[in-house]
């Protein structure tokens, strides 16, 4: 036979039990809002300095300290739309990189950043034109993500040759414009362009990290192919 005591006891378990279930907790709050990937975002952004990250909730009014890479790159901007943060940061981060959240409430694990355009960035030349030594041009378009503008303009990741013989590269001068896709050569005196060469790229990657292909080229040139003449002497 129960007792009044044995009731109220629980009675009184019962409303605690319901009052924990109900009310939010720490863990709770966790639960309900995690991240749950980061991808490098190249629609965008093409120079891939911009990460979405998407959480299972809305994330507005986050500490901008609160978005992480571990490459030491600094986030410099976020804006939100639903469950997501686009984050700029002041420099690249790539499927190389990691990126975590840091939030009062919430902290995440470093997660492995994804990217929208995994492809293989292609070459081809489109013109090369004799102009005269050291000033000899030649014009490569690309198709494909942006490529790491360091790496394309370093004439060690490029190799010239003619008839089957490396030329040298060292003095030539190369310059990359993402937005028009092309790549501008300006050969040095120690690589004259003739009539038909090779032009073959190396060790370039794209901004999301992936290689480009490395195919070589076949050029024809045009423009001043005649011989220097020798008019006085004195």
């Amino acid at each position: 036979m129960y007792t009044l005591f044995s009731v109220t006891r629980a009675i009184a378990l019962g409303s605690m039990l319901f009052l924990a279930a109900c009310s939010p907790s720490e863990g709770t709050a966790s639960t309900n809002f995690s991240l749950k990937r980061g991808k490098q975002d190249l629609k965008i952004d093409p120079s891939g300095h911009t990460t979405v990250f998407t959480f299972t909730s809305d994330p507005s009014g986050s500490d901008l300290e609160a978005y992480q890479a571990n490459g030491g790159q600094t986030a410099q901007s976020v804006s939100y739309t639903g469950d997501r943060a686009e984050v700029t940061w002041d420099e690249r981060v790539s499927p190389s990189d990691e990126v975590r959240f840091l939030g009062e409430s919430y902290s995440s694990d470093w997660v492995e950043v994804g990217t929208s355009d995994s492809s293989a960035t292609t070459f081809s030349i489109t013109s090369a034109t004799q102009v005269g030594l050291g000033e000899d041009a030649i014009s490569v378009t690309v198709s494909g993500p942006w490529l790491i503008p360091s790496e394309v303009e370093d004439t060690a990741n490029w190799s010239y040759s003619v008839s089957g013989f490396a030329q040298d590269l060292s003095g030539a001068g190369i310059v990359y414009d993402p937005v028009a896709a092309s790549i501008s050569f300006t050969l040095g005196e120690a690589a004259a362009l003739h009539e038909s060469f090779t032009l073959t790229p190396s060790v370039i990657k794209t901004v999301a990290d992936v290689s480009a292909v490395y195919d070589a080229m076949n050029g024809v040139s045009a423009g001043d192919s005649i011989a220097p003449m020798l008019l006085t002497v004195e």
